[in-house]
């Protein structure tokens, strides 16, 4: 596909750039700008300051290609033909315009000039902004009766595949309707011209070839250009001999006037940026100046793709006219192949972009620049990319303008990430651990786990370990005070994803206790309307002191939060007088989501408890939403109106840290083995070198009997059995299997120990 190379307004230039298969000259606007979020992996960034950093420039008027000689090894008609192709290249470069001129040669009465044709470019086409023309790269033949003065272009067999190139006409002045070979001979051909009207008459025989600025051999390698054999006229022969023939091109050379200078006016960062003038500030006339980067090595994207984007800063100006623009290629290493940065695919369907004026006087990038221009190269990931930028100017008009300056050259690797961890949660086990476990939703690829700690939920981070399942077991938490923690998982192409959302955990000084019915996730939200009031029972089998009430935050809002614990003296056991003088307030300021735990100061907002109580709190306008955990029910309410009433979704998310309550004589009463724990915690049921089974042993002051019940995260009950106490305590193992007989998956899991109206639970890790 080709280039548009008219100016036009931004409506239309929106329209067309929409339009499948349509290149054209882009102008420049200032659209709005957005990012999405990913990793970066790395920055190329080029400020010049230091100097070129290996970027070179040449002046590409000087032709690459020209006719000559070739010699093709088996070739068929012969071993050495004429081509007009660049022999590194393999084919025709941009912009160029070869001729092949023969000596004088006498037309004899019905004399035919014959030769042996091959020729493949770029398929003719049109454009809708320019219907002149109906082919872009070709060739065609002319002769002349004046010793070569002036030509004209003849026709004969094949017959021309355009009746108007571009290249010759558009590119290089000659105006529309130059005819000429274009798309493919598919192979060679035999070529026939009739010149009897030229019997008796001494004329010159040319060969012309021209492409225009985009879409040539570096686009296809099957597109060789131009080639010919076994010329006859009259007594005149050459079958890929290097006489009679003469080659030359229609370039003029303009001179490389790229350079790396202080502009007038300033670089953008800050002194020094690449400039295309002459001496006196404005650019060249005629040029076809190339500006070429260093190669960068580009790494591959891992298995979720990425995003590989370049961008430089401009400024400049130059006349609006056809023939006068500039064009930003990319290559890689792997085919060496340049293509529009704005095509970087090479699509037959891309748009192949040149741009024209007007260009700002102030620096600012090209993405901002140009609408539709990312730079965005996602498909050369994992090779080495090379960049140029080349200004091109009109032979015809004197130059009025600064050219073009570029600087601050950016190529930007970003790597899309698996997704992170998924159901973290953090649970502080009666020895003081820090249990945390979490889930992968793509677990074929993962690899490792990192864990990460922090005393804030937004970090810093510390890195904790590497570890392979999906939990782990943290043995020194900070004491008194929130432990926050997050994973990133590993996977197997070496990539790393984000952090999953930290979750907290309160670990209580040594020696104290929380006393909750939660396991620690919410799975929902849970409000109330102003004033009501809701709260969470909790038993204290002896003297114990309140030293801070936890609440789970799931969703945050603007006002504060109150919080009270009350005896269970009201009616039916329900929460009866309040145990804090004054309710605990915090302002939504000093709330986050998660577990917030905050103190109780001896005085007014302090309390000791014993055997049933609740904590709870007071709804005020615009509160914010609790956690509830839908695993477990029973021991929640909601004060509404004049009466309690039970939440049967769920257990609201609210505790109590306590300790050991001191007595009028200053003496320490011990905590009782009270609520539960289980040893080893965690086990590896079927692991010969590790524990088999864990024993659950808890202690109830005045019970005969309880029920323990053992529970997945779900809620779903895996074992239940009945046991005895003896001198108030009790114990039983757990394999690690359900009711069934079949082993459970490495994770935590909760059991409860039920006697009457008093119930204590815990957590406990399973390892295979």
């Amino acid at each position: 596909m080709k280039k548009h190379l008219y100016v036009f307004s931004i409506v239309v230039l929106a329209t067309m750039l929409s339009a499948i298969g349509f290149d054209g000259r882009v102008n420049a606007v200032r659209p709005e700008q957005s990012a999405a979020q990913s990793r970066t992996v790395f920055t190329f960034e080029e400020d010049f300051e230091t100097g070129s950093n290996n970027w070179t420039h040449i002046d590409g008027t000087l032709p690459s290609a020209m006719w000559h000689v070739h010699y093709v090894p088996y070739s068929s008609p012969a071993n050495f033909i004429w081509w007009m192709g660049d022999e590194l290249l393999g084919g025709y470069p941009d912009h160029h315009y070869l001729f092949l001129d023969s000596e004088e040669i006498a037309v004899p009465t019905d004399g035919h000039l014959t030769f042996d044709l091959k020729y493949a470019t770029e398929e003719p086409g049109t454009n809708p902004s320019a219907p002149e023309y109906n082919g872009w790269d070709g060739g065609n033949v002319r002769i002349s009766t004046d010793g070569g003065t002036s030509w004209q272009v003849i026709s004969g067999s094949p017959a021309y595949d355009s009746s108007s190139l571009y290249s010759f006409g558009g590119e290089f002045g000659e105006g529309p309707n130059v005819p000429g070979w274009a798309g493919s001979s598919n192979g060679w051909v035999t070529a026939d011209f009739d010149l009897s009207a030229y019997a008796g008459q001494d004329v010159r025989i040319r060969f012309a070839f021209a492409s225009d600025p985009e879409t040539s051999t570096s686009s296809n390698a099957s597109w060789i250009g131009m080639a010919i054999d076994n010329i006859t006229l009259g007594d005149f022969s050459n079958t890929g001999e290097d006489t009679g023939f003469t080659p030359g091109t229609m370039l003029p050379t303009a001179g490389d006037f790229w350079a790396l200078s202080q502009p007038a006016g300033g670089a953008a960062s800050p002194s020094y940026a690449f400039t295309c003038q002459q001496d006196d500030g404005t650019y060249p006339q005629g040029a076809y100046d190339i500006l070429e980067s260093r190669p960068y090595p580009v790494q591959q994207f891992g298995f979720y793709g990425g995003r590989l984007t370049a961008d430089f800063k401009i400024k400049g100006s130059f006349i609006d006219e056809p023939g006068t623009y500039w064009i930003w290629q990319v290559k890689a290493a792997v085919d060496d192949i340049w293509r529009n940065v704005s095509n970087p695919t090479n699509s037959n369907t891309g748009q192949n972009l040149v741009f024209g004026s007007p260009l700002p006087d102030e620096w600012i990038s090209v993405s901002q620049l140009y609408p539709g221009i990312t730079g965005r190269i996602d498909n050369l990931n994992g090779d080495t990319v090379t960049f140029r930028i080349i200004f091109v100017s009109s032979g015809q008009t004197q130059p009025q303008g600064a050219g073009i300056m570029i600087d601050d050259f950016t190529l930007c690797m970003e790597r899309f990430t698996g997704p992170p961890p998924t159901a973290l949660s953090a649970t502080t086990l009666a020895n003081g651990y820090v249990s945390v476990a979490w889930h992968t939703t793509d677990p074929s690829r993962v690899t490792q786990f990192n864990v990460f700690h922090g005393t804030t939920v937004n970090g810093p981070w510390e890195l904790l370990d590497t570890v392979q399942d999906s939990f782990y077991m943290h043995i020194n938490p900070l004491e008194d005070q929130l432990n926050y923690y997050t994973v990133t998982t590993l996977f197997s192409d070496d990539d790393e994803s984000d952090f999953a959302p930290a979750i907290g955990t309160f670990v209580p000084q040594q020696g104290a206790l929380q006393l909750y019915r939660d396991d620690g996730s919410a799975e929902e939200q849970f409000s109330a309307a102003p004033l009501n009031i809701l709260a969470v029972k909790l038993i204290s089998p002896e003297p114990l002191a309140v030293n801070y009430i936890g609440v789970y935050i799931d969703t945050l809002r603007s006002g504060p939060l109150v919080a009270q614990l009350w005896d269970d003296d009201g009616a039916n056991g329900r929460p009866g007088t309040p145990l804090l003088a004054t309710p605990l307030s915090v302002m939504a300021s000093d709330l986050a989501l998660g577990w917030n735990f905050f103190p109780l100061q001896s005085g007014s907002t302090s309390a000791n408890v014993e055997g049933a109580f609740y904590v709870g709190i007071q709804e005020t306008a615009d509160a914010s939403g609790l956690g509830i955990d839908t695993s477990t029910s029973g021991f929640s309410y909601q004060f509404q109106g004049e009466s309690w009433l039970p939440i049967t979704q769920g257990s609201l998310m609210l505790r109590a840290v306590v300790s050991p309550a001191t007595t009028t004589s200053n003496a320490t009463a011990s905590l009782p083995e009270a609520r539960t724990w289980n040893s080893p915690n965690p086990f590896a049921p079927g692991q010969n070198s590790r524990a088999v089974a864990t024993t659950i042993r808890f202690s109830i002051p005045g019970a005969e009997e309880a029920t323990v019940k053992i529970f997945n995260l779900r809620g779903q009950a895996l074992a239940s059995r009945k046991v005895r106490l003896y001198n108030d305590a009790g114990s039983m193992s757990w394999d690690g299997h359900d009711t069934t007989g079949k082993p459970v998956a490495t994770g935590v899991y909760f059991y409860t120990i039920t006697s009457g109206k008093m119930t204590v639970s815990h957590k406990m890790m399973v390892i295979k």
